[in-house]
């Protein structure tokens, strides 16, 4: 087993994790685990995952489901924008 298939694994592991504490809390599932949707995007992620062992260049297992793990918090921090407070976008100066 390669490296990217380890990251693909890191990220279905937490989601697997968190399935398990909801059910062995005894309360009902949440309803996000009755939607298709929800299932696409949950893959979608464990496949980043995967991407992001291979950008990372990880060259062992435990690394690379590590990284695959921690793929929704890698990308939400890519995907936030620090602009300083004194720069607006060109869109809403007047």
């Amino acid at each position: 087993m390669n490296v990217f298939w380890v990251g693909v694994l890191g990220g279905l592991f937490v989601e697997l994790i968190t399935l398990a504490a909801a059910y062995e809390s005894g309360q009902r599932l949440p309803e996000r685990y009755g939607r298709v949707g929800f299932y696409a995007v949950r893959v979608a992620l464990a496949f980043a995952g995967g991407v992001l062992a291979l950008v990372y260049n990880v060259n062992n297992f435990p690394a690379a489901l590590q990284i695959g793990a921690s793929t929704p918090a890698l990308l939400a921090a890519l995907a936030t924008v620090r602009r300083p407070p004194d720069q607006a976008d060109a869109h809403t100066r007047a």
